[in-house]
């Protein structure tokens, strides 16, 4: 089966998702949506086979399987609905939604009508993470403690949202993907220093049934740009550097032991174990074609997305309930 689909909004993100789709497609993105001249012909020299038009009801008329939705967050209920209701698979890019309801709105629209509804949670795609999950489902890691995550840098500033719904969907859909279980707790605090009421820093803390605790710090004002997660098990520990060149994951063989039987104080009764860093071997593939080929694969084989429309509701229901926080100086909220 080809799968014939459109790219619409081709602003900051879009023509990446033109190119990876172009690539990964057997006949290349069929369609382009922009109502500027001046993308629509950018992405069309990346995509130059594609029609092209300028409102997504023109195009939602032709003969195509799936469309990937890259318009500003603020749109993707409206307009993923029409999608969904051209009956047409949906790739939307995260956020799914602003809020919870119609986040479980698309999801249940589209599983009720046998759609694909898939979220672009990229890293779920990359392959350093992916060999983390697979690590700790099989318990080389041994029970998951807890984990933290930095992703900050010198910008990019936005005027449209603050730095946690801009940079955090990307680590709490990990966190959720690795945990396995739900949220039921969350706190936040940030500061606004360059924007009234846009908070530059956040600093957020999900907690998850089993009391197992995921910890966040996002910013768009820090000197360096990092992209860290660290999953801290029983048995070993795991840091992913995504800014590395190479060695982007790294296996630490450490843990704290305490099944001493004989010890006079607290310091004899714990024992520190240290071993190996192990380096592991990982594909050379780029994450945003990984999800490219994903979405194609679940469009001509109906399966069900790894980043469903139900497991990008979830972020948004984190999400929600950490801006309530913000707004509550810092309080627990929970979901």
């Amino acid at each position: 089966m080809t799968i014939k689909l459109a790219v619409v909004g081709l602003g900051y993100w879009g023509p990446n998702l033109v190119r990876a789709f172009n690539e990964v497609s057997e006949i290349g993105v069929s369609a382009l949506v922009d109502a500027d001249a001046n993308r629509l012909e950018f992405a069309g020299k990346i995509a130059p086979h594609a029609k092209r038009f300028t409102s997504i009801e023109n195009m939602l008329g032709e003969d195509l399987n799936a469309v990937v939705l890259a318009t500003p967050a603020e749109t993707h209920f409206e307009l993923g609905m029409k999608v969904l209701e051209s009956g047409k698979d949906l790739f939307v890019e995260k956020p799914i939604t602003l809020n919870y309801d119609e986040a479980i709105q698309l999801s249940e629209f589209a599983k009720k009508n046998e759609r694909v509804l898939m979220v672009g949670h990229l890293l779920l795609y990359h392959p350093a993470y992916i060999e983390t999950e697979r690590r700790l489902r099989e318990g080389g890691l041994g029970a998951l403690r807890y984990l933290y995550a930095r992703r900050v840098n010198l910008g990019i500033v936005r005027s449209c949202e603050n730095a946690l719904w801009s940079l955090a969907p990307h680590d709490i859909a990990v966190s959720n993907w690795l945990v396995g279980k739900n949220a039921e707790a969350v706190q936040a605090v940030g500061f606004s220093f360059l924007q009234k009421e846009i908070e530059d820093v956040v600093f957020y803390t999900i907690k998850y049934q089993d009391g197992i605790i995921f910890h966040g710090h996002v910013s768009w004002l820090d000197p360096q740009k990092v992209r860290e997660l660290s999953v801290i098990g029983t048995e070993k520990m795991a840091v992913i550097d995504d800014t590395a060149a190479t060695e982007k994951l790294k296996i630490f063989d450490r843990k704290i032991e305490t099944q001493r039987q004989q010890f006079t104080t607290y310091g004899q009764f714990l024992s520190i174990q240290t071993g190996d860093i192990l380096l592991p071997r990982l594909p050379s593939a780029e994450p945003l074609k990984n999800e490219a080929k994903h979405f194609i694969e679940c469009v001509r084989d109906r399966k069900k997305p790894l980043s469903d429309g139900f497991s990008g509701a979830k972020v948004i229901k984190i999400l929600n309930a950490l801006t309530e926080s913000l707004k509550g100086k810092g309080g627990w909220v929970e979901i």
